[in-house]
């Protein structure tokens, strides 16, 4: 999961960066785009980049929530030796 933050971190941050170029450009950077539709283009490109990043936060607060749960089940007395194994590998 460390790895698959960094990689979306790293393309956040590079599509933000292209989004804000979009809206700074004081001419057109893309024939394809009149100056209107460069600006929209930009914005959505940030609006992207913050729901991704809120997206990921909820993916981690989820996982992270998980295993503290997981690991407040296994602080009692495990019951069963299936229990006692899986908690020995959440340790």
């Amino acid at each position: 999961m460390t790895v698959q933050i960094f990689a979306l971190g790293m393309a956040a941050w590079m599509t933000a960066t292209v989004g804000r170029l979009l809206l700074d450009a004081s001419n057109r950077l893309c024939v394809s785009y009149g100056s209107e539709d460069q600006q929209v283009t930009g914005y959505k490109l940030i609006g992207l980049t913050l729901v991704s990043v809120v997206a990921v936060l909820v993916r981690v607060g989820v996982v992270v929530r998980a295993n503290f749960q997981r690991r407040r089940s296994c602080d009692a007395k495990p019951s069963r030796w299936f229990t006692a194994v899986r908690c020995a590998m959440l340790i």
